[in-house]
């Protein structure tokens, strides 16, 4: 998605559904130096919201796993319900393989670990095209 988001005529548009304040800072200051237009959710319930609202704009979803009213995987399940097929990256501190196997089964299309870092969410959104 990296080269991709260079070369279009509109820029990629990912949902960040995070609830941590320096997070989403982070993840919008990585995201938006590559041309990808980012919308915020503070938690699973507003995200699953925007989704239902979205009229096929976002291109993909960093999700964290731990928000308040809704977690990731709740939301996850939600937005797969609603026919969401482009990618869903979930985003967590715990860095476990049970904890990634979990995630990949949840309706995750990857995993990212936190502090989430540059090249890495790069890389890895290049390899998911």
């Amino acid at each position: 998605m990296e080269e991709t988001a260079g070369k279009t005529k509109s820029p990629l548009k990912a949902l960040v559904a995070e609830d941590d304040v320096v997070s989403r800072m982070l993840l919008s200051e990585i995201l938006k130096k590559i041309n990808i237009t980012v919308d915020f959710a503070r938690n699973g319930k507003e995200a699953v919201e925007k989704i239902r609202q979205d009229n096929g704009s976002i291109d993909f979803i960093l999700m964290d796993l731990k928000m308040p009213i809704m977690n990731g995987y709740e939301a996850t399940r939600a937005i797969r319900e609603l026919g969401f097929t482009k990618p869903i990256i979930a985003q967590t501190a715990y860095a476990s393989q049970d904890d990634k196997e979990k995630v990949l089964a949840g309706g995750f299309d990857a995993y990212l670990s936190k502090p989430v870092k540059k090249d890495t969410l790069l890389s890895l959104l290049d390899e998911l095209g």
